[in-house]
């Protein structure tokens, strides 16, 4: 039941003031109206910051695997630059090498054809 004081008619509009409760007649309340809305806009928030949460959460997860890709990929990139480097150092080493040996036998050759004609 509901009391009679918490609904009166207002002459000048014709309307009911709605009580707190549900009215005898089954008709919903303001008040019941209202809290229907802020629960609403409570549970929207905490969807919206799980929502939230679980992108932010799936973000660092893909920026994750994009850093250890990309490290991986850069690693990979540099031990290939690193092993070319080697590749050309031996091939000028081997150049160098070959081009002191050349001029060791040219003095080597010098210095026999010096002796021979000496004799």
């Amino acid at each position: 039941s509901w009391a009679a004081t918490s609904e009166t008619i207002m002459p000048s509009r014709g309307v009911c003031k709605c009580p707190t409760q549900l009215r005898a007649n089954g008709e919903g309340s303001m008040m019941r109206l209202v809290l229907l809305v802020m629960i609403e806009m409570r549970l929207v928030q905490m969807l919206d910051m799980r929502l939230v949460q679980m992108l932010v959460m799936r973000l660092v997860q893909m920026l994750v695997m994009l850093v250890m890709r990309l490290v991986q990929m850069l690693v990979m990139r540099l031990v290939m630059l690193v092993m070319r480097l080697v590749q050309l150092l031996v091939m000028m080493l081997v150049q160098l090498l070959a081009m002191r040996l050349v001029m060791l036998v040219m003095r080597l050759v010098q210095l026999l054809v010096m002796m021979f004609c000496c004799l």
